[in-house]
């Protein structure tokens, strides 16, 4: 195994292996296993030989079950088939036990050092990238986009517990508006960005994806009275809420809005499920 150092990160290079593709076509993939000390995120990223210049990497955001595995292991063979860089980052539990949000703790910090690291090693080179996130993953990575939507090429949300809307009229950090509660000025800082940034945001391709049987209620879905009346009761209304939302507000600022819903046939809140029987897989990488 080689190890790469430099000031701010260290890079474990995994020997090369091969992998069958969905094709039967048998190609090369390098794996690498990258810490970035300051940041403290860890990411699997797979490069296959034949890597396709017009598909941009695709960074993939695991859930709070931390399931970066099952994710890499869902999409890797058609990351390979189709010549994607796959990107799957993971935040522990233990240095981060909140990610999905930003604010307080910044996980977008961490993404952009990742990326910084990746693009000075030569491993990726596009500007821009496709994000998906699911669950939780899917909270962390709307949010990054609205802060940095001229990295995003493409944003994949799927079965998120509940969002930011693009509407100023609701209060941060359900929507854009004036905040229910005192915010730090590194907050009030990350709200104007939003803000001033949310004709781009409005700009993105946006899938959202979500499971029909999604609608159980339980301790990890947040729940709060005024939530619930404004987003739904469950994930399945909330993807749905969303995508309306996103549609008026593109419409509202005189934007032809580029978004889509896409519901996952007798899927309920589980990633493997989605990815498999759903075909979250297939639309990602194909139907795009």
């Amino acid at each position: 195994m080689l190890t790469i150092h430099s000031s701010d990160k260290k890079v474990h290079l995994i020997p090369e292996f091969t992998y069958l593709s969905p094709t039967g076509a048998e190609r090369e993939e390098k794996l690498w296993l990258t810490t970035t000390s300051g940041a403290k995120i860890m990411a699997r990223v797979l490069v296959p030989s034949f890597v396709n210049p017009a598909l941009p990497p695709l960074i993939a955001l695991h859930g709070i079950s931390r399931n970066a595995d099952a994710i890499y292991a869902a999409f890797a063979a058609s990351a390979i088939d189709t010549g994607r860089v796959l990107i799957v980052p993971r935040f522990s539990r233990a240095q981060w036990p909140i990610f999905q949000r930003i604010g307080r703790v910044r996980p977008d910090k961490a993404i952009l050092t990742l990326i910084t690291m990746l693009r000075s090693n030569g491993t990726i080179e596009a500007e821009s990238f496709e994000l998906f996130g699911f669950s939780g993953g899917a909270q962390l990575a709307h949010r990054f986009a609205l802060l940095y939507p001229n990295l995003v090429s493409c944003l994949h949300l799927a079965s998120s517990g509940w969002y930011c809307l693009p509407d100023m009229t609701l209060s941060y950090p359900a929507g854009l508006g004036q905040p229910a509660r005192s915010l730090q000025s590194s907050e009030n800082d990350l709200l104007a960005r939003m803000r001033a940034q949310l004709t781009d945001y409005l700009r993105l391709p946006l899938s959202v994806y979500v499971g029909t049987a999604d609608t159980i209620q339980n301790s990890t879905l947040r729940s709060k009275p005024r939530l619930n009346a404004v987003q739904g009761p469950h994930r399945l209304a909330r993807a749905k809420s969303y995508v309306a939302h996103f549609t008026e507000a593109a419409k509202t600022h005189g934007i032809k809005p580029n978004a889509r819903l896409i519901l996952l046939d007798g899927c309920g809140h589980e990633f493997s499920q989605c990815a498999v029987l759903g075909g979250l897989t297939q639309q990602i990488f194909y139907n795009t």
